[in-house]
């Protein structure tokens, strides 16, 4: 199955889960299981946000969501996004596996990320902002 027509249903559609995906890469003519389903999203950069699957902003731009990353101590940061990006950009934070971070919660332009011990916090920051542009 082509790339281009998932993103295109991705992008024309509201999907809220693989089934639904499913059912219109089916109509549109193309055979494929739910596992390669899943592994073609996550190559593309597909993930869910505010609960329909969109292409993450991280992936699909060179430019950074990531406006302001302010430090609250002694472990918080405090990240600010693009409206509309704070979910996928947390989503993309604990997908680097940063060690640092004990979780993160995201609302709509912000991050409250959690640090593990609070003498990592500068280092974290720095990281995030090399990680992100």
């Amino acid at each position: 199955m082509d790339s281009t027509l998932l993103l295109n249903l991705i992008q024309t559609n509201k999907i809220k889960d693989q089934s639904e995906l499913l059912n219109l890469i089916h109509r549109a003519g193309h055979e494929i299981t739910q596992s390669t389903l899943s592994r073609q999203l996550k190559r593309l950069g597909i993930t869910k946000v505010d609960g329909f699957y969109k292409k993450n902003p991280l992936k699909s731009s060179g430019a950074s969501p990531i406006l302001e990353i302010i430090s609250s101590p002694p472990n918080l940061l405090l990240i600010k996004t693009l409206p509309g990006n704070a979910g996928a950009v947390a989503f993309s934070l604990e997908q680097h596996d940063f060690a640092e971070i004990a979780g993160t919660i995201a609302g709509d332009d912000t991050i409250m990320v959690a640090v593990t011990d609070p003498s990592l916090l500068e280092s974290l920051k720095e990281k995030i902002k090399k990680s992100f542009g």
